[in-house]
């Protein structure tokens, strides 16, 4: 196989990378113009291309057999949806350089936030389709129909949390405070849905091959949700840490996140808790992959145990904690 994959110089575009190279398929990497390829394979073709520009993607993209669309805006920052245009307009016109280069398949990473979160903790499959509540999650809705009308044949990926090496963003954030003793659980407990990248990556390869994930939509999270307990308390145990033994209540940690909120709003300083990071933390989403079970046989290879080991080493081994 011939794969040609946008954002592959990202954090989980890196790991598909890898993964189709070591099953020894040929990768065309594409790289935004000016963007660093530290955790590019280095046997992997790199192309430069603007997923905005349909006459880059054009000359970018080679006769592939499989076109993996990873390149998007993912902030949450954000609450037009015009704003996030590059996951629309762009997912267009890498669907119409794929057309022209006569793929095969076309793998569409999107988002479990194209759809609202789920409202309980009963687990939700493909067929919730209460509407996204944020701006980016409505452009990676409208970005999934866009690619659901088209004539190419498609799978879509939408990954729950992913967690994993090379994240550089909410992750290893939630590690270098637990590292440094800064992190606090807030309010009880609830069930989340979190995926390890090698785990989403694997299902990604697995669901681009097999015929019967052909022009479906699939949920992708590790094999069962995890409090935010757990997940945090088998994370410092990788480090040699230990949680505090209190939690913050829910209403005093969002008067505190809105009170950082507009410190950071004055100073320029990132805050470390704001209101959305507390509802996330505090609220229950937990997501079915029944679906991919039966239609492509998807069975995490990675438990969260080994994930956390694989993942604290790395963080370790870039000084990042």
């Amino acid at each position: 196989m011939h794969a040609f994959i946008t954002g592959a110089g990202g954090f989980i575009g890196s790991h598909l990378v890898d993964l189709l190279i070591q099953q020894n398929h040929t990768v065309t990497a594409m790289l935004k113009p000016g963007e660093d390829d530290e955790f590019v394979h280095p046997d992997a073709r790199r192309v430069v291309g603007d997923i905005n520009d349909l006459g880059s993607m054009a000359r970018a993209m080679p006769q592939a057999d499989t076109v993996y669309h990873l390149a998007a805006r993912s902030d949450l920052n954000s609450s037009a949806v015009a704003a996030y245009s590059t996951n629309t307009t762009g997912t267009s016109n890498v669907l119409e350089a794929a057309r022209r280069a006569c793929i095969r398949r076309f793998v569409y990473y999107s988002s479990m936030l194209s759809a609202a979160m789920p409202p309980d903790e009963q687990p939700v499959d493909e067929t919730f389709h209460r509407p996204a509540e944020t701006a980016y999650g409505q452009s990676k809705h409208l970005a999934e129909e866009i690619v659901r009308q088209s004539s190419l044949p498609w799978t879509i990926i939408r990954p729950t949390f992913v967690f994993g090496p090379r994240e550089r963003t909410t992750t290893h954030a939630m590690f270098r405070a637990i590292s440094k003793k800064r992190f606090v659980l807030i309010g009880p407990d609830a069930p989340q849905s979190f995926v390890y990248v090698k785990n989403l990556v694997e299902a990604t390869y697995q669901a681009s091959l097999h015929p019967d994930a052909q022009d479906e939509t699939f949920f992708i999270s590790d094999a069962r949700p995890y409090a935010l307990a757990e997940f945090a308390g088998k994370a410092a145990q990788a480090m040699g840490k230990k949680l505090p033994g209190f939690r913050l209540p829910v209403p005093g940690a969002m008067a505190l996140a809105y009170l950082l909120k507009a410190v950071s709003a004055v100073t320029g300083v990132p805050a470390p808790l704001f209101p959305s990071r507390v509802r996330t933390m505090t609220r229950p989403y937990v997501y079915s992959i029944e679906k991919a079970k039966r239609l492509f046989n998807y069975n995490p290879p990675y438990s969260l145990e080994d994930a956390l080991a694989e993942t604290i080493q790395w963080y370790r081994r870039q000084n990042m904690l």
